[in-house]
């Protein structure tokens, strides 16, 4: 997560994929409770690439629970990656999934 805070507005923070992916398939209740109460004063936003990027990591056999991915599209802002970047979205490759899930999952 990158926190930012601009002219004293709204505390922004971040959520890198490997976040989103630890949200989706962890019960770890602090980042719960940052996504599903998200405190006044607080933005959480995300790119279309780095929750697609989350998604593509999920496996068959993972416990992902479609009502997390309802509450963090109702909570968190997706932003247009080619808009925030002026770039087009890089392919997700199977080498760069392990790499998440490893990263996300760890203990």
């Amino acid at each position: 997560m990158r926190t930012e805070i601009k002219n004293n507005q709204r505390q922004r923070i971040y959520l890198e994929p490997n976040i989103i992916l630890r949200y989706f398939l962890t019960e770890d209740d602090k980042l719960n409770t940052i996504i599903m109460c998200k405190e006044d004063g607080v933005r959480l936003y995300t790119t279309d690439l780095g929750l697609y990027t989350a998604l593509c990591c999920i496996k068959p056999h993972d416990a992902f629970k479609i009502n997390k991915l309802t509450k963090f599209l109702e909570t968190v802002d997706v932003l247009s990656y080619n808009k925030e970047t002026g770039k087009e979205k890089p392919i997700t490759t199977h080498e760069m999934v392990e790499e998440l899930r490893a990263t996300a999952l760890k203990n």
